[in-house]
């Protein structure tokens, strides 16, 4: 077998693979779904991790049940998610698959740390500085919204409402 044959056979097993776990991500059994989420974030490299991201993020246009436990896998994988996102937002010619991208950005948003919070609120609020279309404006109002009132990974309100000034503790008050 020559060195093209075993890449190409390299190339369908990975796809296999990829599809398999693709597959349980997107599956109704939460603890599998969970599970597999976690394994993955802490299990693959980066790039593998953003073909995961890729192929998970190509099920969120068809809506419904595959896409629902597609975008809670994307939460749970949280930050490595964020970029491919934002890159699918500022391409998207299509309002609702715009909308449902900005939708899983918050709740992505919802479950990471507070600076990555941060990050992605300033990502967000440049997204949302651009729209061109008043109800993608409004998706990203609701996705930096949702990013502050969940848990207590970031200020009840907004950035900076419980940050101490004039203080050596520069920092959010929890």
């Amino acid at each position: 077998m020559d060195g093209s044959a075993k890449n190409l056979n390299v190339r369908q097993a990975v796809r296999v693979h990829l599809q398999a776990l693709v597959n349980v991500l997107t599956s109704s059994d939460e603890i599998r779904r969970s599970v597999a989420a976690a394994y993955a974030t802490h299990v693959f490299k980066a790039s593998v991790l953003r073909r995961l991201v890729k192929a998970l993020a190509d099920t969120l246009p068809y809506g419904g049940s595959v896409a629902r436990q597609a975008t809670a896998s994307l939460a749970d994988i949280g930050q490595p998610t964020i970029p491919e996102l934002i890159s699918r937002v500022k391409k998207s010619q299509d309002l609702g698959e715009c909308v449902g991208l900005i939708d899983t950005l918050g709740e992505i948003g919802a479950k990471i740390g507070t600076s990555e919070k941060i990050d992605l609120f300033f990502q967000l609020e440049n997204l949302r500085d651009t729209a061109q279309h008043p109800a993608i404006a409004a998706a990203l109002d609701r996705a930096m919204h949702r990013l502050w009132k969940a848990g207590s990974g970031g200020p009840a309100e907004h950035p900076g409402q419980d940050v101490e000034t004039g203080s050596e503790h520069a920092f959010p008050v929890t």
